[in-house]
């Protein structure tokens, strides 16, 4: 088996994000009399093929991890924070609302979002809102092709267009157990269309 010799990182957790990353190239090295060094622009070298470079290594890649963890965990906790205060989580430009605002509707294309939800809460599924939406040729300006029907889906169900905030694709209550409502113009003023697109997902009405 061919080895390499060394590495040079800005730093070894820059390398190895998990203890387990290392682990693996620990258990390639350690019995091999051929070394393995790391060197990083923070000054510390680790041999792993001796015990105290492997223990200097495990014991800084350990730290880094917990920071990183502990860093996710005040990043997710402030993400929340905001989700519950409403405010919008949209990134780039979003088919219905402007690319200039997000938290305003698009005169252009809100119309023709609330038409596709409007159509399939009268009954038509999704492939036929996907052909509706390919004879008007409507771009999905996220991909610049015609909706497909995975798309077509997505805006339709989407917690966005009745202005409901959610994170990582969860809904979001707010202190008082509320549905948490965002800080941008919803398509639909009230729930009552988001009810029925519920009840249809239910029935599994494609």
């Amino acid at each position: 088996m061919n080895r390499i010799s060394g590495i040079l990182a800005y730093d070894i957790d820059r390398v190895y994000r998990q203890p387990r990353d290392l682990e693996r190239v620990i258990d390639i090295y350690e019995p091999s009399k051929e070394p393995l060094v790391f060197k990083t622009l923070s000054g510390q070298n680790f041999d792993l093929t001796t015990s105290d470079g492997r223990f200097s290594a495990r014991l800084f890649v350990n730290i880094a991890n917990k920071s990183s963890e502990d860093t996710r965990r005040r990043v997710v906790r402030a993400n929340v924070a905001k989700a519950r205060k409403g405010k919008s989580h949209a990134m780039g430009h979003t088919f219905g609302w402007l690319a200039s605002d997000p938290s305003k509707l698009d005169p252009v294309t809100a119309p023709i979002r609330r038409k596709a939800v409007e159509k399939h809460v009268a009954g038509d599924r999704i492939a036929t809102i996907m052909k509706w939406l390919a004879s008007e040729n409507v771009i999905n300006i996220a991909t610049g092709k015609h909706f497909t029907w995975g798309g077509t889906k997505a805006m339709i169900h989407a917690p966005r267009n009745w202005g409901i905030r959610t994170y990582n694709e969860e809904i979001i209550y707010d202190d008082d157990n509320e549905i948490a409502m965002g800080d941008w113009e919803p398509l639909f003023p009230t729930l009552d269309t988001w009810h029925l697109v519920q009840a249809l997902k239910t029935k599994g009405s494609g």
